[in-house]
């Protein structure tokens, strides 16, 4: 039997952010009691303002809020459904068809039994920001090297000052210098959606064998992944050039302001660039042109496409599929 994960990604720097009902109404949909029940499901979920899909379209929040995505891990159930037109999946299209029309949330789902075959999609053709799901990819490169012998999970890295990136988990309260085994940064990686984390082992692998990767399992269906702290220059770097210099101290700084003029402000400081300069009006707009870069997206069927190979064990070796998706399983 498979395991049922989610990925929501939720949004903080829109105009019209999507708050807690629309996420909490997203989650019932997924997961309440009279809906899906069962496990063997992969499944791929993107939350956005409703924007139709393309080139900039289907975002996610920046760093002014929590980080990401949400993943979540049910245990396997019992309940086996019907050969054909499962009854969760009836329940759970006509679920997204209402939320559709009572939220200004656009959402993207992708469903897969990996027992019977039978899907739910919702949108998932379309191009969304993956946000954190892109840790997911991260990690398997990560246990591959450690398959072909280039390092072990108990292998330590030092955290360094440049390596630090806002958002959740515990590592940015590590001070500088602290050794990190491979093995604790991939699952606070996973199951805190550890930015800092994520950045370190991406040092470690090279984002081009990431990349590789995810065209070796998915081919086409994800655009190009970066850094999560490149997430940041890149975006920043729609209000000036000059954001190419921030650094991981300037990230937790830019973080700890509490509105859009607060971080206006504090980029200008440190980047020393007045405010009048900035070539877009808000970091929103900035984070806003950076989404239609289509850097970090991907399909979601194509994500879903990436966990059951993962599930099926086309990606690692068993010991090692094994111990992924007991980590998945403790998403918090």
């Amino acid at each position: 039997m498979g395991v049922l994960y989610v990925s929501i990604p939720s949004l903080s720097l829109s105009p019209h952010r999507a708050g807690p009902a629309s996420v909490q109404s997203v989650r019932r949909a997924l997961l309440g009691p009279s809906r899906v029940k069962r496990a063997g499901v992969a499944l791929a979920l993107g939350l956005s303002l409703g924007w139709a899909s393309g080139p900039g379209s289907a975002r996610t929040q920046g760093p002014a809020g929590p980080t990401a995505p949400e993943a979540m891990a049910l245990p396997p159930g019992s309940v086996t459904p019907p050969p054909t037109s499962p009854v969760w999946a009836e329940l759970l299209q006509a679920e997204l068809a209402r939320l559709a029309t009572r939220h200004t949330a656009g959402v993207g789902v992708f469903v897969r039994d990996l027992d019977t075959g039978a899907t739910v999609s919702h949108r998932a053709e379309e191009r969304w920001y993956l946000a954190s799901m892109v840790k997911v990819p991260v990690a398997l490169t990560v246990l591959r090297a450690v398959e072909r012998g280039d390092f072990t999970l108990n292998t330590t890295l030092r955290l360094r000052a440049a390596d630090y990136v806002d958002g959740g988990g515990p590592t940015n309260a590590r001070p500088v210098g602290a050794a990190l085994s491979v093995g604790y940064l991939l699952e606070q990686m996973i199951v805190h959606s550890d930015n800092t984390a994520s950045d370190m082992l991406i040092g470690l692998v090279g984002v081009r064998a990431v990349n590789a990767l995810v065209q070796e399992l998915v081919p086409q269906g994800l655009e190009r992944i970066t850094t999560l702290a490149d997430v940041r220059r890149q975006a920043y770097g729609y209000l000036t050039p000059e954001a190419a210099h921030l650094s991981g101290q300037d990230f937790l700084v830019i973080k700890q302001q509490r509105s859009d003029a607060d971080r206006l402000r504090a980029l200008s400081r440190l980047l020393r660039v007045p405010a009048s300069a900035f070539q877009r009006a808000s970091v929103a707009d900035a984070f806003e042109a950076y989404y239609a870069s289509g850097l970090n997206s991907g399909r979601l069927d194509a994500y879903a496409d990436l966990l059951q190979a993962l599930v099926d064990g086309r990606v690692l070796n068993a010991e090692h599929t094994r111990y992924l998706l007991q980590v998945m399983e403790r998403v918090q």
